[in-house]
C-alpha cells in the first residue's frame, strides 16, 4: 500500500530510509562505514546510510541519516564511542550542505550515558532517546 506513495531506499547492513514521494525530492544518498564490532560480539563493520531530500512545498533541504551502532552495547566497538560519534559527524559534515536540517536516527547500540551518545550531544541536539535508540537533529 505504501509502495505508490512512498520511496523505500535500501542501504547497507540492514539500514533503510523511506520518504513520502509527493512531499520530498531526492537530492542524493550515500553510505559509509563508521565503526566495527569488537571480537567478543562480532558481526562486522557498522555503517551510516544517508539521504538528502528537498521538501517540495517549502524548498528546504533535509539531510537524514540512519545508523546501527557497533557491539557490544555501550563499547563503541573496536575504536570506542568517541571515535564512532566522530565518524558519524564526519560523514554528516562532508555530505550535508549549509542550511540543511540534519536528522540522525538509529539503534546506536549505546545508551544515553554512553561515550557515543555523550559525544554526539556536544554537536547535535537530542530529540528523543530510549535505551539504545535515539533521534538527533541540528
Amino acid at each position: 500500500r505504501l509502495q505508490g506513495s512512498h520511496v523505500a531506499l535500501q542501504g547497507p547492513k540492514a539500514l533503510a530510509v523511506a520518504y513520502a514521494r509527493e512531499a520530498w525530492e531526492e537530492l542524493g544518498q550515500g553510505k559509509a562505514d563508521v565503526a566495527e564490532d569488537r571480537a567478543e560480539q562480532y558481526y562486522g563493520n557498522r555503517a551510516v546510510y544517508w539521504v538528502r531530500l528537498r521538501h517540495r512545498a517549502s524548498g528546504k533541504a533535509m539531510f537524514f541519516v540512519n545508523h546501527h551502532g557497533p557491539l557490544p552495547v555501550n563499547t563503541g566497538g573496536v575504536c570506542g564511542g568517541e571515535a564512532t560519534a566522530a565518524q558519524i559527524l564526519r560523514v554528516i559534515g562532508e555530505n550535508s550542505q549549509d542550511g540543511d536540517l540534519r536528522v540522525l536516527v538509529g539503534d546506536f547500540n549505546a545508551d544515553h550515558g554512553s561515550e557515543t551518545q555523550r559525544a554526539l550531544r556536544h554537536h547535535v541536539r537530542e530529540v528523543k532517546s530510549h535505551w539504545v535508540d535515539a533521534i538527533y537533529s541540528s
